[in-house]
């Protein structure tokens, strides 16, 4: 268990590593549209001098939609770097009130890695004045901070463990020694046996395995979208920097300004590249998964089970669509201007609109069924399924056998107990020599246990047990020593609250 903890805790600090360059990215990507500022308010002040309002709002909606999705990116970006180092419930700690606490929490010398005395001796040494100075704020305000906690939380921060080495009221460090105790609490500090600190961290790296791969993603995203809005800025900016078309223009005849004209001619290209902007967001912003995805087997089911970014997809998607219909309808407005198309202007501004909407709808239906991949079940003979393994104590049970079938050993046997309240439960309600003669009824040796006390015994004995399938077999025996606690509604409620 040592050597596991050690192997984790250098993984543990990898994923870290890796997050942190995500941190330094999203400040990279804040300053981005710092430098995009230039470019915005050109275009901005450009497509606002188109004479009629309509187009005016049009043109707002459009630039608002194409540097809002970038920042909508990195603000969930953010938000998720936020969520990937902090959280708000820590393994093994049942609180009554919300501190959101470091994902890294404190770890305390565990219960099991030496004598009692060993553990009572290092608490000992922390509760002397000048250790407690290190941590004991000094400051009378910031002490008063750590007593409105201790008094809002009816000393609840404080860690179970911690509070039978609490001194006397009378001593004259017991404020000091309970504010030590509080900030142990901010810090998450739980006293674990050592089998619970591999638990905890087995759950730690799964937890960050998933936030990661989350974290990669959405910065995947983010980038390629402020990639390709940057590039869509500056080349809008630089097509209305380049000298006038007008003199491509059919102006004779058309009763327009010759200003309207020019306007109209340098305003095309720009919601054309605007009409290409709304075009290529969807599928950018679906090509990280997709990247991924090529290198699956072309018959294998694939999921997508990441609601979030599905969810931000969608999003993206849906404001492309409407930025498209939005471009289109401002490229029609200017090719209609150039074009001389005073009374077939809405004619071909519909026709316009209608045609590149529906192609670009066709695509989209094909982006969304290649990109999420719900999953659906699979006919029998699609592949093999997974069998029930067969575990000591199980032999002859079949849900299909006619035969009475004991309800609450197949409930038990698909993993429905709460292994920490049935151990608890035995050391509250079994001596020592009594749960050394619970082992010999269950055919366990009680001195081959690991660790020291009853607590710590009683939980190695259901661990072991559990690891071979008898946990069963130990509920009829807990039972018989002692009917009059009910065991099976112990661990069914507890189970379903804990």
């Amino acid at each position: 268990m040592r050597a596991y903890l050690q192997r984790a805790e250098v993984r543990l600090s990898t994923m870290h590593r890796i997050a942190g360059v995500f941190l330094n990215g999203a400040g990279l990507l804040f300053l981005l549209p710092v430098f995009l500022r230039d470019a915005f308010v050109r275009l901005a002040k450009v497509a606002l001098t188109f004479g009629d309002p309509l187009p005016r709002v049009l043109a707002t909606a459009l630039l608002v939609a194409a540097l809002g999705i970038p920042l909508l990116a990195l603000y969930l970006l953010i938000k998720d770097i936020v969520a990937f180092y902090f959280t708000a419930y820590h393994a093994g700690l049942r609180e009554r009130f919300f501190h959101p606490r470091l994902v890294l929490s404190g770890v305390a010398f565990s219960n099991d890695e030496a004598r009692p005395e060993v553990k009572d001796a290092i608490i000992a040494s922390q509760q002397t004045k000048d250790m407690l100075s290190f941590i004991v704020p000094q400051d009378q305000e910031d002490r008063k901070t750590y007593l409105r906690i201790l008094a809002a939380t009816h000393d609840q921060i404080i860690p179970e463990h911690r509070l039978k080495y609490m001194p006397s009221e009378r001593d004259a460090l017991n404020e000091d020694v309970r504010l030590f105790d509080a900030a142990l609490g901010l810090a998450g500090v739980v006293d674990r046996f050592l089998i619970e600190e591999v638990a905890k961290m087995e759950m730690s790296l799964a937890r960050h395995a998933i936030s990661l791969r989350h974290l990669v993603l959405r910065y995947s995203k983010a980038l390629l979208l402020f990639l390709l809005t940057t590039v869509v800025l500056v080349v809008s900016a630089e097509i209305l920097a380049s000298p006038s078309t007008g003199s491509l223009s059919t102006a004779g005849g058309t009763g327009l300004e010759p200003s309207d004209i020019e306007k109209a001619s340098r305003l095309l290209p720009l919601y054309a590249t605007f009409v290409l902007w709304a075009l290529l967001t969807p599928w950018l912003v679906t090509r990280p998964i997709s990247w991924i995805y090529q290198f699956a087997a072309k018959d294998l089911t694939r999921i997508n089970s990441d609601h979030q970014l599905r969810v931000f997809e969608k999003t993206v998607t849906v404001v492309s669509i409407a930025a498209f219909a939005i471009a289109s309808i401002l490229t029609a407005t200017a090719t209609a201007t150039l074009a001389g198309w005073r009374q077939d202007y809405a004619i071909a501004a519909a026709g316009v609109v209608a045609t590149m909407f529906g192609l670009f709808w066709r695509w989209y239906s094909f982006v969304k069924h290649r990109e999420i991949h719900p999953f659906r079940e699979t006919s029998v003979d699609s592949g093999p399924k997974r069998e029930v393994s067969s575990r000591p104590g199980a032999e002859g049970i079949s849900v299909d056998s006619p035969r009475q079938v004991d309800e609450e050993r197949i409930a038990f046997e698909a993993g429905g107990v709460n292994l920490a309240a049935l151990h608890r439960k035995i050391s509250e309600t079994f001596s020592d020599s009594e749960l050394g003669t619970l082992c010999r009824d269950v055919g366990v040796d009680y001195d081959d246990l690991e660790g020291f006390g009853r607590a710590a015994k009683a939980k190695e004995l259901v661990y072991y047990l559990e690891r071979r399938g008898l946990i069963p077999d130990l509920v009829e025996v807990l039972q018989k020593e002692r009917p009059h606690v009910d065991w099976h509604h112990v661990v069914r409620q507890q189970f379903r609250t804990s």
